[in-house]
């Protein structure tokens, strides 16, 4: 659960990549370190209006998947990593964000 506060700007890193909920604008849009110019710009996503919200992630080889209140919302986005150090990170900005009841799961691979 991500409760909305006085941080204007979530930042979750993924491999690198970077998904911002902007609290400001109520969207939360994927950043890629590049993108493809042959697809309109669609990277923004409305969030509800709402306090509280429950954020799941599914984070795969080059797939992300967002799921905002059990599914309400959703989105795709796809990217190839660039280098990175740490593959999961969290920043709010100017302020500290609660995030409530964190959980992450490294599924293995079926390929091994």
């Amino acid at each position: 659960m991500v409760h909305r506060q006085d941080a204007n700007l979530l930042y979750v890193v993924i491999r690198g990549q970077t998904l911002v909920f902007d609290w400001h604008k109520n969207e939360f849009r994927f950043e890629y370190s590049s993108f493809s110019k042959l697809v309109p710009d669609r990277r923004q996503v409305p969030l509800p209006d709402e306090a509280t919200l429950s954020v799941r992630l599914v984070v795969d080889k080059t797939p992300i998947e967002v799921f905002i209140n059990g599914g309400v919302i959703s989105a795709s986005f796809c990217f190839l990593p660039n280098g990175y150090e740490h593959p999961f990170e969290i920043h709010s900005y100017p302020t500290e964000q609660v995030i409530e009841d964190f959980e992450l799961h490294d599924l293995a691979s079926i390929w091994s």
